[in-house]
């Protein structure tokens, strides 16, 4: 209870709450929308499938940098940033794609818009440690992953509402409307000390994006624990990020979808 009321007195810790309580709605959005926008557009699995894979490989590619970005940039603007763009991204689908149905510019935002969320997720993550005390820490991340297991749950529900009732191309702008929510929350969010710490080191050595690259490659495939679990988890996801796949049964079609396991 002491600290349930800490945190419910912590404005900082419940405006960033609120913003991405309505961001991981959104995302849960397009996790249904844009493989359904896919299949509409051009009626094939593996066209379905190939975004799959573009949205992986994109992910542990940026994954293996986006720590050493984090690190020495400020990182309350950094998750500005990946949000303004994203919802401009997004935003832009239901105007450009009544023009005609283009795939690769589903392919190039599919490979831009994640490569933000891994940036946005890591900076999120050492970021929460800077809003709250250390033992309002366990209550904080425990309200965020609720939010993130309930916006997972009704996010489907509102993209297929919303793909049927206007299309699945404004259900994307939909995700994108909440990426501009949760910018204009973090604008009111003040990190702690640390966070202006964190970003001390954006002096410090620009390296080169390969150089990046590398280090954080070499970093896990030495780690004697890293290497197995990173391996596992890169399977993982590809095979619990398979978007609906629409199988036929008799005279009839019966659509299946998987979730991503959660903290993903």
């Amino acid at each position: 209870m002491p600290a349930r009321s800490a945190l419910g007195r912590n404005r900082d810790f419940n405006v960033f709450w609120l913003g991405q309580t309505l961001s991981v709605l959104g995302g849960s959005i397009t996790l249904l929308a844009l493989p359904l926008l896919v299949l509409d557009a051009t009626g094939s699995i593996v066209q379905m499938g190939l975004i799959t894979v573009t949205a992986g490989v994109t992910g542990i590619a940026t994954g293996m940098f986006a720590g050493y970005v984090v690190d020495r940039t400020d990182r309350r603007r950094l998750m500005i940033a990946c949000d303004l763009v994203r919802a401009v991204l997004l935003g832009a689908v239901p105007f450009l794609w009544p023009a005609g149905p283009r795939m690769w510019v589903l392919y190039v935002l599919t490979a831009l818009v994640t490569a933000l969320n891994t940036l946005f997720d890591v900076a999120y993550v050492t970021a929460v440690p800077n809003l709250v005390r250390p033992e309002d820490l366990t209550a904080a991340n425990g309200r965020l992953m609720g939010t993130f297991a309930v916006g997972t749950l009704f996010g489907p529900v509102a993209a297929g509402f919303i793909a049927a009732g206007v299309g699945a191309d404004w259900a994307l702008g939909v995700d994108g409307a909440t990426f501009l929510v949760s910018a204009a929350g973090l604008r009111w969010v003040t990190f702690g000390r640390a966070e202006a710490a964190g970003g001390s080191g954006a002096g410090r050595g620009s390296g080169k994006l390969r150089e990046m690259f590398l280090v954080g490659f070499r970093f896990l495939w030495t780690h004697r624990v890293l290497r197995p679990l990173t391996v596992l988890l890169t399977l993982l996801t590809f095979l619990t990020m398979a978007p609906p796949t629409c199988s036929s049964t008799g005279s009839g079609k019966t659509w299946t979808r998987t979730r991503p396991p959660s903290g993903q």
